[in-house]
């Protein structure tokens, strides 16, 4: 599995963040000029983007100046945070819609003004460029794990099909404009926006606050790190613990291994970094550290970390 460098993710919330603040005028244009509650709600919607991506990047960019610390931990957790925000604005912009559809369903008025063909076109622009970016970012997220990237990946995926609708029903309001149930095309394409943001909303927070939480890795890559272990069990003479944990993208994994009392320290160095090498194989970069233990070594470490090992059911 491969990794996007620090670097590739600032490179990604970067051009989400330009593309979000380009849209923001012509979809300001369709506000004002066109009297329709799904084009405001669209301009709602696109500015608490703008503003989660750009917490995203001031995230991100405190991540890349915290990796040279020896204690990172919560720099990684700041992809989660970013993560949340970014759910927390999607919800803003939920709210905003039910408010508005509901306004426009009590009060329902025919739409009007060139802002209507500014908002078709901004939308056909913007869902296309969205459904490239959520594609390209869906393929990275096969091949690699990042809270911060699966947050862009939703904000585009969002944006897609938020432009289809708005696309949609500015064309469909404009068509029938004179007929008393072309008024209210508007603000059921705004509810129809608004159960799409409820799933997104849920989806993030889920895998936000799950990230947030301190917890081992899941049960893939901890079977992963088994079957490194036991086509090497021949370097290796006890497991005593597999302790293992992520931190935003940051996998960190400790083993603690008992060798032969009669190996050398070089060739229980080049035991270690065999079975490392062996780990790394089957789950990625990650951050490992193998620790030659014994029974004595271990009873004293185990108070001290605040966990009890089980024998029959080892942590990992």
């Amino acid at each position: 599995m491969s990794t996007l460098t620090i670097k590739d993710k600032q490179r990604e919330i970067l051009i989400s963040l330009l593309l979000s603040l380009v849209m923001l005028t012509p979809l300001l244009v369709a506000a004002v000029f066109s009297n329709s509650v799904i084009a405001l709600t669209d301009l709602l919607q696109e500015s608490c983007d703008s503003i989660a991506v750009s917490f995203s990047y001031f995230a991100i960019r405190k991540i890349s100046r915290g990796k040279n610390l020896s204690y990172n931990f919560g720099y990684g957790k700041l992809e989660g945070i970013a993560s949340l925000v970014v759910a927390g604005m999607i919800l803003i912009s939920l709210l905003f819609v039910v408010i508005e559809a509901v306004e426009s369903f009590m009060y329902p008025i025919a739409l009007a003004g060139f802002g209507i063909y500014v908002g078709i076109t901004t939308n056909l622009v913007d869902g296309t460029i969205s459904l490239i970016q959520w594609r390209r970012l869906s393929a990275q997220l096969k091949t690699t794990v990042s809270p911060i990237i699966e947050a862009q990946m939703s904000l585009f995926r969002a944006g897609f099909i938020a432009s289809a609708i708005v696309s949609s029903g500015l064309l469909l309001s404009l068509a029938f404009h004179e007929t008393a149930w072309g008024k209210l095309i508007d603000p059921i394409g705004a509810l129809m926006l608004a159960l799409f943001l409820v799933r997104s909303f849920y989806e993030l927070f889920s895998s936000s606050m799950s990230n947030l939480m301190d917890k081992t890795l899941e049960e893939g890559l901890q079977i992963a790190i088994l079957r490194a272990l036991a086509r090497n069990f021949d370097l290796y003479d006890d497991l005593f613990d597999i302790r293992s944990r992520r931190s935003g993208s940051e996998i960190y994994v400790e083993i603690f291994l008992g060798f032969n009392p009669q190996c050398t320290i070089a060739e229980c160095i080049g035991r270690m970094k065999t079975i490392d090498h062996a780990i790394r194989k089957e789950i990625g970069e990650a951050h490992i550290i193998i620790v030659p233990a014994n029974e004595e070594t271990m009873e004293d470490a185990v108070p001290a970390m605040g966990n009890t090992i089980d024998e029959e059911h080892p942590t990992i």
